[in-house]
């Protein structure tokens, strides 16, 4: 496999996961306030901070490795992307406020809109990635989009998959434990739906494990799964450690799928990728800036999740002496 496909990919994937861990959080903080969000909160701002960093990283990626691309995918999807773009200023905004207000009931009106803003940009990030996967309702000549690209079951049924799957796996990372044959439910309904989806809908390539490898990573990546819900279901403290693994794999698995397709079988992205000696820079400085990207937001989320230290006046250190 093209080694500048599978880094642009595994980056795409690491985005996705944590996007999908926020879905999730604003899903659970939706439905529960006291229950859910009071102990996700706590980590959610350093991940605000990582969300908007990878997303960076992953445009700029892009641009360097497929250059020929970028017109194509900004022309057709600047619509939809514009409009996620809006409601993503939005939930930073509200999420922010929610920092500054005292009130408990104040802040949840906050919350409330921060939760939907983030599942609609959900919702339009998953249209633009399904309709590029399938190419439905995308011509890619005249580099334009059309109401199909949302319209569609295998859109649909995506929608549904990843709203599960996100809050299944945000329900194990932070230990919240409920009915295990509802949790394990989900997640099973996330993983048909989309399978269903593929079939129903236009993009055959996302299951057609072409080859012996693609149909020992789907076994292995459901076997994985399995194993975390069983963890999960047992109480085990180490599903919350195996659940992102799980999902950055499964993502990274997705696109090995389509390998090397885009919009169907319109585009071979082999044909667009960075070549000649251009290429060997783009891979050693996207490894370089991505391990340094990884460790510099490894440590903000160390830091945020932090107890902070008490300070001690030294008028009250004068007492404690006296």
């Amino acid at each position: 496999m093209n080694m500048i496909y599978l880094l642009n990919h595994a980056i795409f994937a690491a985005f996705l996961s944590l996007i999908a861990v926020e879905l999730g959080i604003s899903v659970l903080g939706l439905a529960g306030y006291k229950d859910y969000w009071k102990k996700m909160k706590p980590y959610l701002m350093p991940m605000w901070e990582i969300n908007g960093t990878f997303a960076v990283f992953y445009i700029v990626a892009f641009e360097a490795m497929y250059p020929q691309l970028l017109t194509l995918v900004g022309t057709a999807y600047i619509a939809p992307a514009l409009a996620a773009g809006l409601f993503f200023i939005l939930r930073n905004a509200f999420l922010s406020y929610s920092e500054y207000i005292g009130s408990e009931k104040h802040e949840k009106r906050l919350v409330g809109v921060y939760g939907i803003s983030t599942i609609i940009v959900a919702v339009l990030a998953i249209s633009i990635l399904t309709s590029a996967v399938s190419g439905s309702g995308v011509n890619v000549p005249l580099q334009s989009i059309s109401i199909a690209a949302f319209a569609n079951v295998f859109n649909i049924l995506a929608i549904l998959s990843i709203v599960l799957i996100a809050i299944f796996c945000t329900k194990v990372l932070f230990g919240f434990r409920g009915n295990a044959v509802l949790d394990i439910g989900m997640v099973a309904l996330g993983i048909v739906a989309i399978i269903i989806g593929a079939y129903a809908g236009p993009s055959y390539l996302l299951f057609s494990l072409r080859s012996n490898f693609d149909i020992a990573l789907f076994v292995f990546e459901l076997l994985f799964l399995f194993v975390v819900a069983v963890l999960h279901a047992s109480g085990k403290r180490l599903a919350r450690f195996l659940v992102i693994p799980w999902l950055f794999s499964a993502i990274l698995a997705f696109t090995v799928f389509q390998y090397p397709y885009l919009f169907g079988m319109e585009i071979n992205m082999l044909a667009y990728t960075a070549s000649g000696a251009i290429s060997g820079y783009v891979v050693f400085i996207t490894v370089a800036g991505g391990l340094m990207l990884a460790v510099s937001l490894l440590f903000l989320l160390y830091m945020s999740m932090r107890k902070p230290y008490r300070i001690i006046s030294s008028n009250r250190r004068n007492r404690k002496k006296a």
